[in-house]
Protein backbone atom coordinates (compact mmCIF):
# COMPACT_ATOMS: atom_id res chain seq x y z
CA UNK A 1 0.00 0.00 0.00
CA UNK A 2 2.74 2.37 0.26
CA UNK A 3 2.94 5.69 1.63
CA UNK A 4 -0.74 5.27 2.37
CA UNK A 5 0.06 1.79 4.26
CA UNK A 6 2.70 3.08 6.16
CA UNK A 7 0.53 6.22 7.55
CA UNK A 8 -2.30 3.18 8.94
CA UNK A 9 0.59 0.86 10.58
CA UNK A 10 1.58 4.27 12.72
CA UNK A 11 -2.16 5.48 13.37
CA UNK A 12 -2.82 1.96 14.22
CA UNK A 13 -0.48 2.08 17.05
CA UNK A 14 -2.12 5.25 18.77
CA UNK A 15 -5.70 5.05 17.92
CA UNK A 16 -7.57 3.02 20.38
CA UNK A 17 -6.46 3.39 24.26
CA UNK A 18 -9.89 4.57 24.63
CA UNK A 19 -13.17 4.30 26.64
CA UNK A 20 -12.74 6.00 29.63
CA UNK A 21 -9.94 4.53 30.89
CA UNK A 22 -7.13 7.46 29.44
CA UNK A 23 -10.02 9.96 30.02
CA UNK A 24 -10.91 9.57 33.31
CA UNK A 25 -6.97 9.52 34.28
CA UNK A 26 -5.67 12.14 32.38
CA UNK A 27 -8.76 14.07 32.52
CA UNK A 28 -8.80 13.58 36.06
CA UNK A 29 -5.15 14.85 37.08
CA UNK A 30 -5.81 17.72 35.01
CA UNK A 31 -8.78 19.07 36.10
CA UNK A 32 -7.79 18.47 39.55
CA UNK A 33 -4.98 20.83 39.56
CA UNK A 34 -7.40 23.76 38.38
CA UNK A 35 -4.56 25.86 37.64
CA UNK A 36 -4.06 24.47 34.07
CA UNK A 37 -1.77 21.79 32.70
CA UNK A 38 0.21 21.16 29.61
CA UNK A 39 -0.96 18.78 26.90
CA UNK A 40 1.05 15.55 25.52
CA UNK A 41 0.65 15.95 21.41
CA UNK A 42 2.52 16.34 18.70
CA UNK A 43 2.54 19.42 16.30
CA UNK A 44 -1.21 19.59 15.23
CA UNK A 45 -1.61 19.29 11.62
CA UNK A 46 -3.47 22.36 9.97
CA UNK A 47 -6.94 22.28 8.70
CA UNK A 48 -8.52 23.66 5.58
CA UNK A 49 -16.32 18.98 0.76
CA UNK A 50 -19.16 18.68 -0.62
CA UNK A 51 -22.26 18.69 0.59
CA UNK A 52 -24.82 15.29 0.65
CA UNK A 53 -27.47 13.82 2.74
CA UNK A 54 -28.47 10.68 2.70
CA UNK A 55 -32.00 8.92 2.98
CA UNK A 56 -34.06 6.88 5.79
CA UNK A 57 -35.35 4.37 7.19
CA UNK A 58 -34.57 1.63 9.89
CA UNK A 59 -31.85 -0.16 12.07
CA UNK A 60 -30.58 -3.40 10.91
CA UNK A 61 -31.54 -6.46 13.80
CA UNK A 62 -28.45 -8.34 14.94
CA UNK A 63 -28.03 -11.81 12.85
CA UNK A 64 -25.85 -14.47 12.55
CA UNK A 65 -22.46 -14.66 10.71
CA UNK A 66 -24.60 -16.45 7.95
CA UNK A 67 -27.34 -13.68 7.95
CA UNK A 68 -29.67 -15.38 9.93
CA UNK A 69 -31.50 -13.33 12.85
CA UNK A 70 -29.89 -14.16 16.21
CA UNK A 71 -32.98 -15.46 17.78
CA UNK A 72 -33.01 -18.52 14.77
CA UNK A 73 -29.68 -19.58 15.94
CA UNK A 74 -30.94 -19.57 19.63
CA UNK A 75 -28.66 -16.39 21.19
CA UNK A 76 -30.97 -14.24 23.36
CA UNK A 77 -30.69 -10.16 22.31
CA UNK A 78 -28.65 -8.27 24.00
CA UNK A 79 -28.54 -4.82 25.87
CA UNK A 80 -31.05 -3.14 27.44
CA UNK A 81 -33.13 -0.44 25.39
CA UNK A 82 -35.77 -1.13 23.22
CA UNK A 83 -34.41 -1.85 19.91
CA UNK A 84 -34.90 0.82 17.24
CA UNK A 85 -36.02 -0.97 14.07
CA UNK A 86 -38.09 0.20 11.45
CA UNK A 87 -37.91 3.41 11.85
CA UNK A 88 -38.23 6.40 9.53
CA UNK A 89 -37.13 9.67 10.16
CA UNK A 90 -38.19 13.41 8.77
CA UNK A 91 -36.85 14.33 5.80
CA UNK A 92 -38.86 17.49 6.26
CA UNK A 93 -36.96 18.59 10.05
CA UNK A 94 -35.59 21.81 10.42
CA UNK A 95 -32.85 22.84 12.37
CA UNK A 96 -33.28 26.25 14.37
CA UNK A 97 -30.53 26.88 16.24
CA UNK A 98 -28.62 29.46 17.72
CA UNK A 99 -27.35 32.77 15.03
CA UNK A 100 -23.89 32.11 13.39
CA UNK A 101 -20.99 34.38 14.84
CA UNK A 102 -19.24 35.20 11.94
CA UNK A 103 -16.25 37.55 10.94
CA UNK A 104 -14.13 35.20 13.89
CA UNK A 105 -12.37 32.04 14.01
CA UNK A 106 -13.79 28.74 14.77
CA UNK A 107 -11.07 26.06 16.29
CA UNK A 108 -11.73 22.41 16.50
CA UNK A 109 -9.56 19.83 17.88
CA UNK A 110 -10.04 15.87 16.66
CA UNK A 111 -8.12 12.58 16.12
CA UNK A 112 -5.37 12.15 13.27
CA UNK A 113 -7.20 9.53 10.92
CA UNK A 114 -6.88 6.18 10.73
CA UNK A 115 -7.49 6.85 6.93
CA UNK A 116 -5.36 9.99 5.57
CA UNK A 117 -7.83 10.38 3.13
CA UNK A 118 -11.21 11.05 5.90
CA UNK A 119 -8.59 14.31 7.05
CA UNK A 120 -8.05 15.68 3.34
CA UNK A 121 -11.73 15.65 2.94
CA UNK A 122 -12.71 17.09 6.84
CA UNK A 123 -10.63 19.55 6.12
CA UNK A 124 -11.16 20.90 3.01
CA UNK A 125 -15.00 20.66 4.38
CA UNK A 126 -14.58 22.59 7.20
CA UNK A 127 -12.24 25.40 4.95
CA UNK A 128 -15.56 25.54 2.28
CA UNK A 129 -17.90 25.96 5.32
CA UNK A 130 -15.75 28.74 7.19
CA UNK A 131 -15.75 30.43 3.60
CA UNK A 132 -19.47 30.16 2.89
CA UNK A 133 -20.44 31.08 6.39
CA UNK A 134 -17.76 33.69 6.48
CA UNK A 135 -15.61 33.16 9.45
CA UNK A 136 -12.27 31.06 9.30
CA UNK A 137 -12.23 27.37 10.69
CA UNK A 138 -9.29 25.90 12.12
CA UNK A 139 -8.66 22.33 12.53
CA UNK A 140 -6.23 20.99 14.62
CA UNK A 141 -5.51 16.42 14.55
CA UNK A 142 -3.86 15.28 16.99
CA UNK A 143 -2.70 11.38 17.58
CA UNK A 144 -5.85 9.60 19.10
CA UNK A 145 -4.30 9.14 22.29
CA UNK A 146 -3.33 12.64 22.89
CA UNK A 147 -7.07 14.66 22.17
CA UNK A 148 -8.46 13.76 25.33
CA UNK A 149 -5.42 14.86 27.52
CA UNK A 150 -5.40 18.26 25.50
CA UNK A 151 -9.15 18.35 25.81
CA UNK A 152 -8.27 18.54 29.75
CA UNK A 153 -5.67 21.01 29.26
CA UNK A 154 -8.61 23.07 27.42
CA UNK A 155 -10.28 23.30 30.03
CA UNK A 156 -7.88 24.38 32.93
CA UNK A 157 -7.39 26.99 31.22
CA UNK A 158 -10.84 27.82 29.75
CA UNK A 159 -9.71 28.09 26.19
CA UNK A 160 -7.96 26.67 23.30
CA UNK A 161 -10.67 25.10 20.81
CA UNK A 162 -14.43 26.14 20.82
CA UNK A 163 -15.23 22.55 19.73
CA UNK A 164 -13.77 19.01 20.29
CA UNK A 165 -14.48 15.66 18.60
CA UNK A 166 -14.76 13.30 22.29
CA UNK A 167 -13.48 10.01 21.59
CA UNK A 168 -14.21 8.18 24.64
CA UNK A 169 -17.63 7.21 26.30
CA UNK A 170 -16.59 8.84 29.39
CA UNK A 171 -15.75 11.87 28.05
CA UNK A 172 -19.22 13.97 28.04
CA UNK A 173 -19.54 12.74 31.94
CA UNK A 174 -16.12 13.67 32.81
CA UNK A 175 -16.62 17.31 31.01
CA UNK A 176 -20.04 18.06 31.17
CA UNK A 177 -19.92 20.92 33.43
CA UNK A 178 -17.75 22.67 30.48
CA UNK A 179 -19.89 21.59 27.85
CA UNK A 180 -23.08 23.54 26.65
CA UNK A 181 -26.72 22.25 26.07
CA UNK A 182 -26.62 20.82 22.24
CA UNK A 183 -30.06 19.31 22.64
CA UNK A 184 -31.51 21.36 19.46
CA UNK A 185 -28.79 19.54 17.07
CA UNK A 186 -29.42 16.10 18.80
CA UNK A 187 -32.77 16.44 18.72
CA UNK A 188 -33.24 18.06 15.32
CA UNK A 189 -30.57 14.92 13.61
CA UNK A 190 -32.55 12.21 16.01
CA UNK A 191 -35.87 13.96 14.46
CA UNK A 192 -33.95 13.71 10.68
CA UNK A 193 -32.43 10.42 10.62
CA UNK A 194 -34.73 7.90 12.93
CA UNK A 195 -33.05 8.24 15.86
CA UNK A 196 -29.84 7.35 17.42
CA UNK A 197 -28.71 4.13 18.53
CA UNK A 198 -29.52 3.17 22.40
CA UNK A 199 -24.99 3.20 22.68
CA UNK A 200 -24.77 7.06 21.62
CA UNK A 201 -27.94 8.13 23.77
CA UNK A 202 -25.71 6.86 26.94
CA UNK A 203 -23.02 8.40 26.15
CA UNK A 204 -24.78 12.10 25.14
CA UNK A 205 -27.66 12.33 27.21
CA UNK A 206 -26.75 12.99 30.81
CA UNK A 207 -29.35 13.48 33.03
CA UNK A 208 -31.94 14.26 30.47
CA UNK A 209 -29.19 17.12 28.79
CA UNK A 210 -27.75 16.23 25.44
CA UNK A 211 -24.31 17.60 26.54
CA UNK A 212 -22.37 16.46 22.94
CA UNK A 213 -23.52 15.27 19.78
CA UNK A 214 -22.90 11.75 18.93
CA UNK A 215 -21.34 10.95 15.29
CA UNK A 216 -19.81 7.77 15.14
CA UNK A 217 -18.93 4.12 16.54
CA UNK A 218 -15.78 1.97 14.96
CA UNK A 219 -17.19 -1.65 15.49
CA UNK A 220 -15.28 -4.87 16.57
CA UNK A 221 -15.77 -7.81 13.63
CA UNK A 222 -14.07 -11.09 13.76
CA UNK A 223 -11.65 -11.32 11.27
CA UNK A 224 -10.53 -14.62 10.09
CA UNK A 225 -8.47 -16.54 7.36
CA UNK A 226 -10.66 -18.59 5.34
CA UNK A 227 -7.85 -21.22 4.25
CA UNK A 228 -7.07 -21.76 7.85
CA UNK A 229 -10.04 -22.51 8.60
CA UNK A 230 -10.49 -24.52 6.09
CA UNK A 231 -7.65 -26.60 6.28
CA UNK A 232 -8.56 -26.95 9.76
CA UNK A 233 -11.86 -28.55 8.52
CA UNK A 234 -13.91 -25.74 9.86
CA UNK A 235 -16.77 -25.28 7.67
CA UNK A 236 -18.53 -22.50 8.48
CA UNK A 237 -17.86 -18.61 10.38
CA UNK A 238 -17.62 -17.98 13.85
CA UNK A 239 -21.12 -17.48 15.48
CA UNK A 240 -20.63 -17.90 18.90
CA UNK A 241 -18.09 -17.79 21.62
CA UNK A 242 -18.30 -21.98 21.36
CA UNK A 243 -17.63 -21.80 17.92
CA UNK A 244 -14.85 -20.09 18.56
CA UNK A 245 -13.46 -22.36 21.27
CA UNK A 246 -13.85 -25.49 18.98
CA UNK A 247 -12.19 -23.88 15.99
CA UNK A 248 -9.64 -22.29 17.44
CA UNK A 249 -8.73 -25.60 19.15
CA UNK A 250 -8.24 -27.44 15.68
CA UNK A 251 -6.69 -24.34 14.17
CA UNK A 252 -3.62 -24.43 16.95
CA UNK A 253 -3.18 -27.64 15.78
CA UNK A 254 -2.93 -27.01 12.77
CA UNK A 255 -0.05 -24.16 13.70
CA UNK A 256 -2.90 -21.18 13.44
CA UNK A 257 -3.69 -19.78 16.93
CA UNK A 258 -6.27 -17.47 18.01
CA UNK A 259 -5.73 -14.24 19.08
CA UNK A 260 -7.83 -11.96 21.91
CA UNK A 261 -5.33 -10.05 24.13
CA UNK A 262 -5.55 -10.54 27.76
CA UNK A 263 -3.27 -8.33 29.03
CA UNK A 264 -3.44 -4.77 30.82
CA UNK A 265 -1.53 -2.90 27.96
CA UNK A 266 -4.44 -2.89 25.11
CA UNK A 267 -7.72 -1.82 24.38
CA UNK A 268 -8.53 -4.51 22.62
CA UNK A 269 -7.76 -6.35 25.62
CA UNK A 270 -10.89 -4.60 27.28
CA UNK A 271 -12.85 -4.99 24.36
CA UNK A 272 -12.60 -8.59 23.94
CA UNK A 273 -12.73 -9.88 27.88
CA UNK A 274 -15.66 -7.64 28.28
CA UNK A 275 -17.53 -8.59 25.37
CA UNK A 276 -17.11 -12.30 26.64
CA UNK A 277 -18.38 -11.44 30.41
CA UNK A 278 -21.56 -10.06 29.22
CA UNK A 279 -21.84 -12.76 26.44
CA UNK A 280 -22.00 -15.10 29.67
CA UNK A 281 -24.46 -13.07 31.49
CA UNK A 282 -21.74 -11.21 33.76
CA UNK A 283 -21.52 -7.67 34.45
CA UNK A 284 -19.26 -6.05 37.20
CA UNK A 285 -22.33 -2.94 37.97
CA UNK A 286 -26.11 -3.51 37.80
CA UNK A 287 -27.91 -0.90 35.90
CA UNK A 288 -27.92 1.63 38.88
CA UNK A 289 -24.48 2.34 38.38
CA UNK A 290 -23.61 1.92 42.15
CA UNK A 291 -24.57 -1.61 42.75
CA UNK A 292 -21.13 -4.16 42.19
CA UNK A 293 -21.54 -7.32 40.41
CA UNK A 294 -18.69 -9.11 39.28
CA UNK A 295 -19.65 -12.19 41.72
CA UNK A 296 -21.83 -14.15 39.85
CA UNK A 297 -22.35 -17.52 38.42
CA UNK A 298 -21.89 -16.24 35.31
CA UNK A 299 -18.72 -14.18 35.69
CA UNK A 300 -17.53 -17.54 36.94
CA UNK A 301 -18.56 -19.23 33.56
CA UNK A 302 -16.73 -16.67 31.45
CA UNK A 303 -13.74 -16.71 33.36
CA UNK A 304 -13.38 -20.67 32.91
CA UNK A 305 -14.13 -20.09 29.20
CA UNK A 306 -11.38 -17.86 28.76
CA UNK A 307 -9.25 -20.57 30.68
CA UNK A 308 -10.21 -23.07 28.46
CA UNK A 309 -9.90 -20.43 25.18
CA UNK A 310 -6.31 -19.59 25.65
CA UNK A 311 -4.99 -23.13 26.74
CA UNK A 312 -6.41 -24.64 23.38
CA UNK A 313 -6.39 -21.83 20.93
CA UNK A 314 -4.14 -19.12 22.08
CA UNK A 315 -0.57 -19.07 22.71
CA UNK A 316 1.28 -16.94 25.64
CA UNK A 317 2.38 -13.95 23.62
CA UNK A 318 -1.54 -13.07 23.92
CA UNK A 319 -0.46 -11.97 27.64
CA UNK A 320 1.89 -8.92 26.91
CA UNK A 321 0.48 -7.21 24.01
CA UNK A 322 -0.48 -3.67 23.11
CA UNK A 323 -3.09 -2.82 20.66
CA UNK A 324 -1.15 -3.82 17.52
CA UNK A 325 -0.42 -7.64 18.56
CA UNK A 326 -3.26 -8.84 17.12
CA UNK A 327 -3.20 -6.96 13.88
CA UNK A 328 0.27 -8.22 13.52
CA UNK A 329 -0.54 -11.65 14.58
CA UNK A 330 -2.98 -11.25 11.44
CA UNK A 331 -0.66 -9.51 9.10
CA UNK A 332 2.20 -12.63 10.26
CA UNK A 333 0.80 -14.91 8.07
CA UNK A 334 0.20 -16.63 11.30
CA UNK A 335 -3.13 -16.36 12.91
CA UNK A 336 -6.21 -17.60 12.71
CA UNK A 337 -8.71 -15.37 13.74
CA UNK A 338 -8.95 -11.76 15.70
CA UNK A 339 -11.21 -9.61 16.84
CA UNK A 340 -10.43 -5.58 15.40
CA UNK A 341 -11.42 -2.33 13.79
CA UNK A 342 -11.04 -2.83 9.95
CA UNK A 343 -7.88 -1.60 10.55
CA UNK A 344 -6.18 -4.75 10.82
CA UNK A 345 -7.33 -5.75 7.43
CA UNK A 346 -6.80 -2.76 5.60
CA UNK A 347 -3.19 -2.56 6.64
CA UNK A 348 -2.55 -6.27 5.57
CA UNK A 349 -1.06 -7.56 2.69
CA UNK A 350 -2.90 -7.69 -0.35
CA UNK A 351 -2.72 -11.63 -0.83
CA UNK A 352 -3.71 -12.01 3.46
CA UNK A 353 -6.71 -9.36 2.45
CA UNK A 354 -7.65 -12.03 -0.42
CA UNK A 355 -7.45 -14.60 2.04
CA UNK A 356 -10.09 -12.96 5.28
CA UNK A 357 -12.84 -12.75 5.62
CA UNK A 358 -14.92 -10.91 8.57
CA UNK A 359 -18.34 -12.46 10.83
CA UNK A 360 -19.89 -11.49 13.51
CA UNK A 361 -18.45 -10.65 17.39
CA UNK A 362 -19.17 -13.79 18.81
CA UNK A 363 -22.76 -14.81 20.89
CA UNK A 364 -21.91 -16.16 24.25
CA UNK A 365 -24.90 -17.99 25.96
CA UNK A 366 -26.71 -14.82 27.21
CA UNK A 367 -26.70 -13.05 24.07
CA UNK A 368 -24.46 -11.16 21.08
CA UNK A 369 -22.57 -8.18 23.20
CA UNK A 370 -19.86 -6.09 21.50
CA UNK A 371 -17.67 -3.33 23.32
CA UNK A 372 -17.61 -1.10 21.00
CA UNK A 373 -14.59 1.80 19.92
CA UNK A 374 -16.95 4.87 20.80
CA UNK A 375 -19.19 6.35 19.59
CA UNK A 376 -17.65 9.52 19.33
CA UNK A 377 -19.54 12.66 19.70
CA UNK A 378 -18.66 16.19 19.79
CA UNK A 379 -18.67 18.52 22.35
CA UNK A 380 -19.05 22.49 22.30
CA UNK A 381 -17.23 24.36 25.03
CA UNK A 382 -18.94 26.48 27.59
CA UNK A 383 -16.23 29.21 27.08
CA UNK A 384 -16.52 29.37 23.24
CA UNK A 385 -17.40 32.68 21.80
CA UNK A 386 -19.23 31.01 18.61
CA UNK A 387 -21.34 28.59 19.85
CA UNK A 388 -23.87 29.08 17.04
CA UNK A 389 -21.01 28.53 14.57
CA UNK A 390 -19.87 25.13 16.31
CA UNK A 391 -23.55 23.77 16.72
CA UNK A 392 -24.26 24.85 13.12
CA UNK A 393 -21.21 23.11 11.86
CA UNK A 394 -22.09 19.82 13.79
CA UNK A 395 -25.05 19.52 12.06
CA UNK A 396 -24.09 20.18 8.47
CA UNK A 397 -20.98 17.92 9.24
CA UNK A 398 -23.33 15.51 10.08
CA UNK A 399 -25.78 15.74 7.31
CA UNK A 400 -22.85 15.19 5.09
CA UNK A 401 -22.06 11.92 6.08
CA UNK A 402 -22.35 10.24 2.94
CA UNK A 403 -19.40 11.87 1.45
CA UNK A 404 -17.85 11.24 4.72
CA UNK A 405 -17.79 7.49 5.13
CA UNK A 406 -16.89 6.88 1.74
CA UNK A 407 -13.64 9.37 2.74
CA UNK A 408 -13.32 6.99 5.33
CA UNK A 409 -13.45 3.60 3.67
CA UNK A 410 -16.29 2.04 5.60
CA UNK A 411 -13.87 2.26 8.94
CA UNK A 412 -16.71 4.60 10.46
CA UNK A 413 -20.25 3.19 10.97
CA UNK A 414 -23.44 5.80 11.78
CA UNK A 415 -25.33 6.02 14.89
CA UNK A 416 -28.57 7.09 13.27
CA UNK A 417 -30.79 4.46 12.44
CA UNK A 418 -31.63 5.83 8.90
CA UNK A 419 -27.99 5.40 8.40
CA UNK A 420 -28.06 1.92 9.42
CA UNK A 421 -30.24 0.53 6.73
CA UNK A 422 -29.07 -1.83 4.22
CA UNK A 423 -27.09 -1.38 1.78
CA UNK A 424 -25.08 0.68 3.34
CA UNK A 425 -22.29 2.92 1.41
CA UNK A 426 -19.29 1.68 0.83
CA UNK A 427 -19.88 -1.51 3.05
CA UNK A 428 -22.49 -3.08 0.97
CA UNK A 429 -19.80 -2.87 -2.40
CA UNK A 430 -17.75 -5.13 -1.39
CA UNK A 431 -19.68 -8.29 -0.67
CA UNK A 432 -17.14 -9.41 2.30
CA UNK A 433 -17.67 -5.88 3.91
CA UNK A 434 -21.79 -7.28 3.69
CA UNK A 435 -21.74 -8.42 7.07
CA UNK A 436 -20.04 -5.55 8.70
CA UNK A 437 -23.46 -3.80 7.88
CA UNK A 438 -24.87 -5.81 11.05
CA UNK A 439 -22.62 -5.02 13.68
CA UNK A 440 -23.72 -1.92 14.60
CA UNK A 441 -27.17 -2.20 16.46
CA UNK A 442 -29.10 -1.69 19.38
CA UNK A 443 -29.14 -5.48 20.05
CA UNK A 444 -25.29 -6.12 20.37
CA UNK A 445 -23.59 -2.55 20.82
CA UNK A 446 -22.83 -1.62 24.02
CA UNK A 447 -20.16 0.73 26.24
CA UNK A 448 -18.11 0.40 28.93
CA UNK A 449 -20.11 0.21 31.73
CA UNK A 450 -22.83 -1.47 30.65
CA UNK A 451 -25.53 -1.83 32.08
CA UNK A 452 -24.47 1.32 33.72
CA UNK A 453 -23.76 4.95 32.67
CA UNK A 454 -20.02 5.38 31.28
CA UNK A 455 -19.03 7.43 33.64
CA UNK A 456 -15.69 8.06 35.35
CA UNK A 457 -15.72 5.00 37.33
CA UNK A 458 -16.77 2.93 34.34
CA UNK A 459 -13.77 4.90 32.98
CA UNK A 460 -11.22 4.04 35.66
CA UNK A 461 -12.34 0.77 35.92
CA UNK A 462 -11.11 0.54 32.10
CA UNK A 463 -8.03 2.26 32.63
CA UNK A 464 -7.14 -0.24 35.50
CA UNK A 465 -7.45 -3.53 33.20
CA UNK A 466 -9.83 -4.86 36.10
CA UNK A 467 -11.61 -7.50 33.75
CA UNK A 468 -8.00 -8.25 32.09
CA UNK A 469 -6.43 -8.99 34.82
CA UNK A 470 -8.89 -11.00 36.79
CA UNK A 471 -8.66 -13.05 33.41
CA UNK A 472 -5.13 -13.24 33.49
CA UNK A 473 -5.00 -14.47 37.40
CA UNK A 474 -7.13 -17.16 35.86
CA UNK A 475 -5.23 -17.94 32.82
CA UNK A 476 -1.94 -17.94 35.13
CA UNK A 477 -3.13 -20.70 37.49
CA UNK A 478 -5.89 -19.11 39.97
CA UNK A 479 -8.93 -20.41 40.64
CA UNK A 480 -11.87 -18.73 39.42
CA UNK A 481 -12.87 -18.03 42.43
CA UNK A 482 -9.80 -16.03 43.54
CA UNK A 483 -9.42 -14.23 40.56
CA UNK A 484 -13.04 -12.97 40.53
CA UNK A 485 -12.12 -12.20 44.58
CA UNK A 486 -9.39 -10.03 42.97
CA UNK A 487 -11.60 -7.87 40.75
CA UNK A 488 -14.56 -6.98 43.53
CA UNK A 489 -11.82 -6.02 45.73
CA UNK A 490 -10.10 -3.48 43.13
CA UNK A 491 -14.45 -2.55 42.51
CA UNK A 492 -15.01 -1.37 46.14
CA UNK A 493 -12.22 0.62 45.96
CA UNK A 494 -13.80 2.25 42.92
CA UNK A 495 -17.67 2.26 43.67
CA UNK A 496 -17.32 3.45 47.39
Amino acid sequence: MGENDSNMRHGRLTRRIFLGGTTAAAASAILAACGGGSSATEAPKAASAVSGTTAATKAPVATTAGGAPTSAAGVTSAPSGSAVVGTTGDPNAKYAGPKIETGGTLKLLMWAHYVPAYDEYFDKWATDWGTKNNLKVTVDHVPTNTVVTKAAADVAIKGGHDLTQLQFPTDPHVFTENLVDVSGVAKYLDQKYGGFIDAAKQVSLIDGVWKSVPDFVIPYPGIYRKDYFDAAGVTKPVDTWDDLLKAGTALKKGGHPVGLGINQGSFDSNSHLISILLGFGGKWVEKDGKTIAINSPETKAAVEYVVELYKNAMTPEVLAWDDSGNNLLLTSDVGSFILNPISAYLSAKQEIQDKSLFSLPPAGPKGRFMVASGPYSWGVWNWSKQPGAAQQLIVDHIDDWLNGTKANKGYELPTLNSWLKKPMPVLSDTPKFNILQDTINDQSTVIVGYPGSPDSKAGQVNNTYIIPQMMAKAVNGQSADQAIKFAEDQLKTIYK
